[in-house]
């Protein structure tokens, strides 16, 4: 029923100790309002004078027949805020057409009761009920609506109540066998919820991740919200938190459990801030109930699963069992007192604070100790003193020990006790061995009087000014020593790793009788020679900590034989080298580099270089700053190499791409699948100079433009010949404003292998001629040289733009028979060349730019080879038909030959001044109506039914659905049987049968210069 679709009438029955009547005013309300506040209460009932105060009016709400609406509302155009004060006896809402509405911050006050016997009552936007009993039959219907908060002010609930937005509960609230669910509002303090019934906490956001919502209640200085011994609290499946405004701990009040309370959260969580428990707290298995304590506990029943959370100051005045699977936590800053130990059984686990330590009473379980930022330690007197008895096993969880300037030994602490903190600091830690409880144990400012042996998994780190006063010995385990660490006792690997990132203070002896150094520091050659003792099986240098690289070798101009250390494997991580040689044999171990390791200054002889077992999701490049060098074969086979200000004496073995700036010396060579440039990274513009008087880049060694936006890269070099591929541009066109070039600057260059140039790839050729030998192709970009021989066994493919004079002695093809051909200079196709057409729909009159283009002097010779276009061939032809080559400036020289690849159209050169252009000499068995395929003189469905029985044939030239005379059947004949569709012939001319159009085909062999048919 639509209740506010329109307005009716309103009958209201009225009754009390007396019959009392009735005006026009209650009969025919204005707009469907009670409009006067004086037709409802005291002093001006109407048509009674003045009755006594508790002679109010009973109303019945019972009109039937049509949708209508009682409201009642602020008046006209009052502010918000000024709603009417109604006060009745009571209310019966009896109609299911009926629906009565307190809205705009309006009171209700029905003292005996306002009921819904049927139809609905609509409280929204800041509406109040007050000292009214509220009630529904089963068909009765309450709403409350989303636009402002509803106000219930002691008000007795009779029937269950859901709100639909906010609910303001502002002073006692009694359920009489009801429930009374909100998702957010609040409710005040110096109230309470008594009765019997439930208050359920339903979440209004089922979707977020975070806190679903909030109950406020009011509180001040000796106020408490107290729920009643009969009412129990339910968080209904969903992550709530009950919180107080204006919350101030030492004056506000707190929230009185009396009843129960049950925490049925699923994965989620039930808080409540400022708290005392004097009822029950139930917690099942997977639920979980948190609370700020002022006060007490009370009794709570732990399922297994469940999870009890206290923050504040809990007093446990009940005794607290913690069962198998059930958890306990007080969380930082928590001071709990106790009347009895805790019980902990087994199974059971209870997480403690260093001011969260209470008395444990234990048959099995756990106990954890937790730190905070603000304390994370304990001290030694707290763990020789906590109050834990029986059989519960006691760990650290991310905690450590502050030893307060003495000294412990863990074997003085219960046989239950783990030890394992997360670091030890202030005082020295003693005993007859290291307890092997933890993977991982960290002295800050301690001694460890201990004799230690690390085994595989274990880690122990030094820090802030640590010592180590006995012998240290690692079997597989770590060391680590940092800042201003003491060496007294002796260390000893054997296998492991020892991993120095400071210098120490005093370093004492190192044995290394295998394992792994890592140097994290800045230190010289001779520093770590005189480091250790005994040869370990690997040597890092540097090692990546956060994003800042650490581990800096300088060699003071010395050298790094690896013939030496024939056993160790040296390895350059994210540090440095710098200042000296590194020498090798080519042989036994390579010298490793992996992620973003550098060399400066240094000079690599015969040296095998490894990128080493590098993970594919690793970013890794061979860095090198300042001047870097190979006299030897430089190897990495795994990751590409940068070497930018490198360079390169002898042989360069890399098995990836070189980046960046790279001077190849005199006699110097490059082998192995190799790519100069290509990189995506760091350099845009990569330069390469190859100082030998004559340089050849082998088959096996690409060059590619950059990847990178408007990218140059540089090849500097004197005779250079590339007998492998380049390529410049990107794969796929970008934007106009994007280039990738390349730019050679050399005195010659020759070309043995592929060259491709993509539309947006420039490639520059400075200072001396180009010769190509290989197969060049440009998909519309450009290229620039003095000039450009194709030789023989060479050719140039696709449309462009070429700057400089260009010789053609071997093949010049069009591949797309649209675009064109661009010369800036001269053309020269030489005796042998072969120039390669395909026409297409541009060149159907000569008036229309030519394929071939030459801002310059073209002299043609060799032979023109035409493939005719199914866009060519789309139109019909007529004898005297004229169709652009070439132009030039000026044109001169005659084609040898000239074939194409239809004999049914006789063609010949026609030379003119500036163009050379091919005119139609002669048709043989052509039809004269173009679609007709039948020869009946209609181009009909007929003629469409013998294209579809041999779509995708060849054919006899225009029989059988070929149309346009190509010699096979395809979508380009469909379009020219559509295009005459409905056509007739004026004349029909029979098609000859194939027999003769090969006598006509000989017979055209005669033509105006010599030429050959193809």
């Amino acid at each position: 029923m639509n209740i506010f679709r329109h307005f009716l009438a309103l009958g209201i029955g009225c009754g009390a100790t007396a019959a009392l009547a009735t005006n026009a005013d209650w009969l025919a309300p204005v707009s469907g309002e009670w409009a006067a506040a004086d037709n409802w209460s005291s002093p001006n009932f109407p048509d009674n004078g003045s009755p006594s105060f508790s002679s109010k009016y009973d109303v019945t709400i019972g009109a039937v027949g049509g949708p209508y609406v009682v409201t009642l509302s602020k008046a006209g155009d009052s502010p918000v805020g000024s709603g009417r004060y109604i006060d009745v006896d009571s209310v019966v809402i009896d109609s299911h057409d009926a629906t009565l509405k307190v809205v705009q911050d309006s009171t209700l006050t029905a003292y005996n009761g306002l009921h819904v016997a049927t139809g609905t009552l609509l409280l929204d936007d800041g509406g109040k009920l007050y000292k009214t009993r509220l009630s529904a039959s089963p068909e009765g219907v309450i709403v409350t609506g989303p636009t402002r908060g509803v106000t219930l002010q002691d008000v007795t609930l009779a029937t269950d109540l859901t709100a639909g937005g906010t609910l303001v509960v502002s002073s006692d609230l009694i359920l009489e066998n009801s429930a009374i669910s909100f998702a957010a509002g609040a409710f005040y303090a110096g109230a309470e919820l008594g009765g019997v019934g439930e208050w359920r906490l339903v979440s209004g956001k089922p979707e977020s991740s975070g806190f679903n919502y909030d109950v406020l209640y009011y509180e001040s200085l000796g106020y408490e919200l107290t729920i009643g011994p009969d009412v129990t609290v339910r968080s209904m499946g969903e992550s709530v938190r009950l919180l107080n405004q204006y919350y101030d701990w030492d004056t506000g009040g707190v929230v009185v459990n009396e009843g129960t309370i049950l925490a049925e959260t699923a994965d989620g969580w039930f808080y409540v801030e400022g708290f005392r428990n004097e009822g029950l707290i139930r917690v099942s298995g997977g639920d979980s109930f948190s609370a700020s304590f002022n006060g007490a506990v009370g009794d709570v029943e732990l399922g297994a699963g469940g999870k009890l959370t206290l923050t504040g100051a809990p007093h446990f005045n009940r005794p607290l069992v913690v069962g198998d699977g059930a958890e306990v936590w007080l969380l930082p800053e928590t001071s709990a007192t106790t009347a009895a130990p805790l019980k902990l059984q087994p199974g059971g686990e209870l997480w403690i604070t260093p001011e969260g330590i209470v008395p444990v009473d234990s048959t099995g379980g756990a106990v954890f100790l937790r730190t905070y930022l603000g304390r994370n330690t304990y001290t030694a007197s707290e763990l020789t003193t906590l109050p834990i008895t029986g059989a519960a096993s006691v760990a650290f969880s991310s905690a450590g020990i502050d030893l307060e300037g003495g000294v412990l030994d863990p074997t003085v602490l219960p046989s239950n006790f783990e030890f394992n903190p997360a670091w030890i600091e202030n005082g020295t830690l003693t005993g007859a061995a290291l307890p092997a409880t933890t993977s991982k144990q960290t002295l800050r400012n301690a001694s460890l009087d201990v004799a230690a042996t690390l085994d595989a998994g274990r880690i122990l780190r030094l820090e802030q000014q640590s010592a180590l006063l006995q012998p240290t010995v690692l079997d597989g385990g770590r060391l680590e020593l940092d800042d201003s660490w003491t060496n007294t006792g002796g260390i000893v690997v054997n296998s492991g790793e020892l991993q120095i990132e400071t210098p120490g203070t005093a370093s004492g002896a190192i044995q290394m009788n295998g394992g792994r150094l890592v140097l994290q520091h800045s230190t010289t050659f001779a520093t770590l020679q005189g480091m250790f003792t005994g040869t370990p099986e690997a040597i890092d240098i540097g090692r990546s900590t956060g994003s800042a690289p650490r581990g800096y070798l300088d060699l003071e101009g010395q050298t790094l034989d690896l013939n030496a250390w024939p056993n160790t494997q040296w390895t350059l991580h994210s540090g440095r080298i710098e200042n000296g040689s590194i020498v090798g044999t080519h042989e036994g171990r390579p010298f490793g580099l992996k992620t973003w390791g550098s060399l400066s200054n240094v000079d690599l002889d015969g040296v095998k270089l490894t990128g080493g077992n590098l993970g594919a999701g690793v970013f890794n490049s061979i860095w090198a700053t300042g001047s870097v060098s190979t006299s030897g074969t430089l190897i990495d086979s795994r990751v590409d190499g940068n070497l930018s200000g490198g360079t390169v004496r002898g042989v360069l073995q890399i098995g990836g791409s070189i980046t960046g700036s790279v001077t190849f010396d005199a006699g110097s060579s490059i082998v192995g699948t190799t790519t100069l440039g290509g990189g995506t990274g760091r350099f845009i513009s990569d330069r390469y100079t190859f100082l030998d008087a004559a340089y050849t880049l082998p088959s096996s060694v690409s060059l590619v433009s950059s990847t990178r936006y408007n990218s140059n890269s540089t090849v500097n070099a004197n005779a250079l010949t590339v007998e492998g591929a380049i390529s410049v541009g990107y794969p796929e066109f970008q934007q106009d404003a994007w280039t990738d070039s390349i730019t050679f600057n050399v005195t010659s260059l020759e070309t043995r292998g592929g060259t491709t140039i993509t539309e947006d790839g420039r490639l520059y050729v400075v200072g001396g001629p180009w010769t190509n030998s290989g197969v060049i192709q440009i998909a519309g970009g450009e290229i620039e040289a003095e000039s450009l021989l194709v030789e023989g066994a060479g050719s140039i493919e696709g449309w462009g733009d070429v700057t400089g004079d260009v010789t053609i002695e071997g093949r010049l093809t069009t591949q797309n028979a649209d675009n064109q051909f661009r010369v800036t200079g001269s053309l020269t196709l030489g005796d042998d060349a072969v120039t390669e057409v395909t026409l297409g729909a541009v060149a159907r009159h000569h008036a229309v730019p030519s394929w071939l283009r030459v801002a310059g002097e073209a002299v043609v010779g060799g032979d023109l080879s035409l493939t005719l276009s199914p866009a060519f061939l789309a139109e019909a032809f007529e004898v005297g038909d004229l169709f652009a080559i070439a132009s030039a400036t000026s044109v001169s020289g005659v084609f040898d030959s000239v074939a194409w690849d239809l004999p049914w159209i006789d063609l010949a050169p026609v030379y003119w001044n500036d163009t050379v252009l091919v005119q139609v000499t002669g048709l043989s068995g052509v039809p004269s109506l173009r679609g007709d395929g039948n020869g009946d003189g209609v181009v009909n469905a007929a003629d469409y039914t013998l294209w579809r029985d041999h779509e995708g044939e060849d054919v006899p030239w225009f029989t059988l659905g070929d149309f346009d005379g190509s010699g096979h059947v395809d979508q380009s004949d469909h379009a020219v049987w559509a295009a005459a569709y409905g056509s007739v012939a004026e004349t029909s001319i029979s098609v000859p049968e194939p027999s003769t159009t090969a006598s006509l085909l000989f017979a055209s062999t005669v033509v105006i210069v010599r030429r050959r048919v193809g």
